[in-house]
Order: C-alpha cells, then sequence, then structure tokens
C-alpha cells in the first residue's frame, strides 16, 4: 500500500509573514541549498545536531561538486538536491528528518561514482548506499518535484532545434608547461531547456624542468602553515613512483606523523600528488617532510597540490618545529 503525505502541508520553505515555522525550524545558511529551500531542521538522519557540523560534513564533497558543476549544469542539480537534502533536511512538522529517495540517491550516483573512480580509484561511500534510502512508493521523503510554490510561471519549453549545437573548438591549453586541460563546449536539449555541456582534456605542451619546478612547490614555514590550513605533516621515505599524465602516485613508509586531522598509521601508503613538478623530483630512499591535505571525499587519502603543499628534506629539526607551529 503506498503511504504518501501531502508534502506541500508538511514543508516550510515559502518567505512568507504569514506561514507558521515548525518548532525546531532554522534559517537555512548553507550557500549552496538556501536556493532549494528556505528553512531547515536539525538533527538530520545522519544526527549532526546543528548547520555548522553538517556544512563541515558536505564539504568533504565540495570539490567534487564544483568538478560536476562544470562539466554538467543538469547533474550538479541532482547531486546537489540529494546532498543538502541529506545534510539538511527540509523543515516539516514531523519528529523525523525526511529523508531524500532512493531514486534521487541513485540518480546521484550514477552521476558522482564514475569521477570518483576516475580521479580516486574509490566507489560510491558505502555510508551512503542508496538501499538505505526509503522508496517514494512506501514511504515519506523528498525529491525534486516535491517542492513546488504553485505560483510562477515556468519557463516556456525550448524545442532540440533551438537547442543543439555541435562541439566548439578545443581551447587552448591552459598550462603552457607541465599537464593541463583544455575545454570544449556545446549546448544539448533537456526535459525542455538548454544545457550547455562542457569537455576536457589533458594536454602537455612540454615539461616545465627541474629549474621551473624548484620555484613553484613550498618549502616548510609558519606563514605557509598558517596560510594553507594544512591537515597533516608526515616524516616519510619515498619508496617508489608511479607518474600519470597530470599527477603522480608516490609510494612512502611513514615513519612518524607530526600532526593530522584525520588517523593516519605509520607505514607503507600512497601519496596523490597533482604536480609532476613535485612528484617526479622526490628520490627514492630518502627521508622527507611533507605537510599536505586529507581528500575531502576520502579522508584516508592524502593529498599533496602544487600550490597546497610543502615538501623538503627531513631533518630532525621539523619534528621540534612543526610541534611549535601546532600551538601557536
Amino acid at each position: 500500500m503506498k503511504k504518501t503525505i501531502s508534502l506541500s502541508l508538511l514543508l516550510i520553505w515559502l518567505p512568507c509573514a504569514w506561514l507558521a515555522i515548525p518548532n525546531g525550524c532554522q534559517v537555512m545558511e548553507e550557500p549552496m541549498c538556501k536556493d532549494i529551500y528556505n528553512y531547515t531542521k536539525f538533527p538530520n538522519s545522519a544526527d549532526h545536531e546543528d548547520q555548522h557540523v553538517a556544512k563541515s560534513e558536505i564539504e568533504r564533497h565540495i570539490l567534487l561538486v564544483k568538478y560536476v558543476k562544470f562539466i554538467n549544469r543538469s547533474w550538479y542539480e541532482k547531486l546537489r538536491f540529494f546532498l543538502c537534502t541529506l545534510y539538511f533536511p527540509i523543515c516539516s512538522v514531523m519528529d523525523k528528518p525526511i529523508r531524500p529517495c532512493q531514486s534521487v540517491c541513485e540518480e546521484a550516483r550514477k552521476i558522482a561514482e564514475p569521477i570518483i573512480k576516475r580521479f580516486n580509484n574509490q566507489s560510491w561511500p558505502s555510508e551512503l548506499a542508496c538501499n538505505k534510502f526509503p522508496q517514494y512508493e512506501i514511504a515519506v521523503c523528498i525529491k525534486p518535484s516535491s517542492i513546488t510554490n504553485g505560483t510562477s510561471t515556468p519557463a516556456p519549453k525550448k524545442s532540440p532545434e533551438e537547442c543543439e549545437t555541435t562541439w566548439s573548438n578545443w581551447s587552448n591549453c591552459l598550462k603552457t608547461c607541465d599537464p593541463g586541460y583544455t575545454k570544449r563546449f556545446r549546448f544539448t536539449h533537456e526535459e525542455g531547456s538548454c544545457l550547455k555541456i562542457n569537455e576536457v582534456k589533458s594536454c602537455h605542451l612540454k615539461d616545465c624542468g627541474i629549474e621551473y619546478c624548484s620555484k613553484r612547490y613550498h618549502k616548510p614555514a609558519l606563514y605557509l602553515f598558517r596560510k594553507k590550513l594544512f591537515t597533516f605533516g608526515i616524516h616519510a621515505r619515498a619508496i617508489a613512483l608511479e607518474q600519470f599524465n597530470t599527477f603522480v602516485k608516490v609510494y612512502v613508509r611513514i615513519s612518524d606523523v607530526l600532526f593530522a586531522k584525520y588517523h593516519i598509521k605509520k607505514g607503507f601508503t600512497t601519496l596523490y600528488i597533482n604536480s609532476t613538478c613535485v612528484g617526479t623530483n622526490l628520490i627514492s630512499n630518502r627521508d622527507y617532510m611533507i605537510m599536505g591535505h586529507h581528500n575531502d571525499i576520502h579522508p584516508h587519502q592524502l593529498i599533496i597540490n602544487l600550490h597546497d603543499g610543502a615538501v623538503e628534506l627531513w631533518k630532525p629539526k621539523w619534528r621540534v618545529q612543526v610541534a611549535k607551529w601546532a600551538r601557536k
């Protein structure tokens, strides 16, 4: 038997002064979500007690969201709807938060999982398994069609002939040396609207060279420690590296964890470095002081970015020096 509830009676999202707001609801503060609906309610289904905690959770996915927004606006809208309704549940008179429908999760997974696999060699997070979410036919849940204001005039639908275009020419490579990327675009027709689709591919005009590289990555310093907000610092020995078009995997053995936002085990692990400048200049069997950031989506992955990382040959002073920085 289908269990349905009129969401127009449950959901509060219109900015009307006369509309009563159920107890416990708050004005939406998250920029990515506030134009979907205006009010949210906590705790959410992940037991986050307030918007501040939920924001820190949704920011784990921010790089993925930005990338999807760049390549396909329609995909972006589906992905952000899932994340917003999951972490910032819409205001309602129900005691429990209204979760996104299973179909909403499945659409988000279909969009995001290939990207996660491509860049991080990971699968869709198990804690977001879509079979954990309610089905619209048998339970209360939310999907995009649940939110309508009933007052706005819908935009006139476009025909395929008004939208469809061929691919533009590829742009110039956005980096003059070392791996970069080039892009092109076209417009397509989807559900009565014209959507812009971007396509990117890697390009590599020439190597920047050792002299160029030495000027491009950072050495550890207090001002850098404060500015870059590193989430980990380690003492590690470079074992081997594997170079790809736009990044390098460096296999290291961690001797000491100087500081870390998330737990890091000593022993063998992999660093993901988005610059051949940094990656290819690490020498096997040499010890280094390395500071970088945890992956937003999979915190166990350690990332060194060209402009947001610090690498230097290991010296005993680093253990004491970094401890002082962390206390300041």
